[in-house]
């Protein structure tokens, strides 16, 4: 207990906020992030619009780039078709074996088919969410697309020197070689999210800069709020309420586990032909 002229309050900490309001959806957020790893090394699909879709690989990425398609290329939500969306679903289709036998496009027609009984605007937010569980872990990913950048932002950005998908690639084979150490097969055709882990645990090792995430923000945030509270309880009407503040419901803390980004190429820093993912 604190005294401040003839009145008295309670000093809260950080660790009495941080318990009462943040850490249950930290520990929410954290259990959802060690599934989605999980995954990346796991030989699983991914439930998007009832069909089953394989983990996104830079092969993937690369055919739908050289198709312009919009999920990864970049281009304003209102622009998407439903073609766009079927032609991303049908790359990644577990049931897809890219040939062009009689077998492999009678099941194309039947999955178009069933495709076209989901609203566009389904497909639309299912794909996203999607792509936001691709890309979670490269840098950047919860940045905007380039949509939102001005023109003079992006005038003076820097121009790439090779093609998006080979920083990536090249970063990453320097280390483990040029097969993926969990498949044995070509990185080209490993999930992208293992490679954004592999990616990330060589730049831990070999860099010395500081990796901010969301968790630092929320820190930064539980500060202000203790601050918020323990000014709010020197003021005498105050006091009352703030000192059986450890009994009340805290409010919900909003954090999200997963981002989605509209466009997933312009998103910092890889892989993108215009810099990063």
């Amino acid at each position: 207990m604190f005294f401040v002229g003839n009145s008295s309050f309670f000093m809260v900490t950080f660790d009495t906020v941080w318990a009462a309001e943040f850490a249950p959806a930290v520990s929410a957020t954290r259990r959802v992030q060690a599934e989605r790893r999980t995954e990346a090394f796991l030989d699983i699909t991914l439930t998007v619009c009832g069909e089953e879709l394989r983990q996104m690989t830079p092969a993937d990425l690369l055919h739908l780039d050289a198709l312009d398609n919009p999920y990864v290329c970049g281009a304003p939500l209102a622009d998407i078709t439903a073609l766009d969306s079927a032609a991303f679903l049908w790359q990644l289709a577990a049931l897809n074996d890219h040939t062009p036998s009689f077998a492999n496009l009678w099941r194309r027609a039947r999955f178009l088919r069933r495709l076209a009984t989901t609203p566009a605007d389904a497909q639309l937010t299912a794909i996203l969410d999607y792509t936001g569980r691709i890309f979670a872990d490269f840098p950047g990913s919860s940045e905007s697309s380039t949509s939102s950048e001005s023109s003079a932002s992006s005038a003076f950005a820097p121009e790439s020197k090779t093609y998006f998908l080979a920083p990536l690639l090249v970063e990453v084979a320097s280390d483990i070689g040029h097969l993926d150490p969990m498949s044995g097969l070509l990185l080209a055709h490993t999930p992208l999210p293992r490679l954004a882990q592999y990616q990330r645990t060589l730049r831990e090792r070999t860099s010395t800069e500081k990796d901010y995430t969301e968790l630092d923000s929320l820190r930064n945030r539980c500060m202000d709020r203790v601050n918020q509270l323990n000014a709010a309880a020197r003021q005498p009407q105050t006091t009352a309420d703030y000192a059986d503040y450890a009994n009340k419901t805290p409010p919900t803390v909003p954090l999200s586990a997963e981002s989605a980004p509209s466009a997933v190429k312009n998103s910092d820093p890889s892989p993108s032909p215009h810099g990063s993912i």
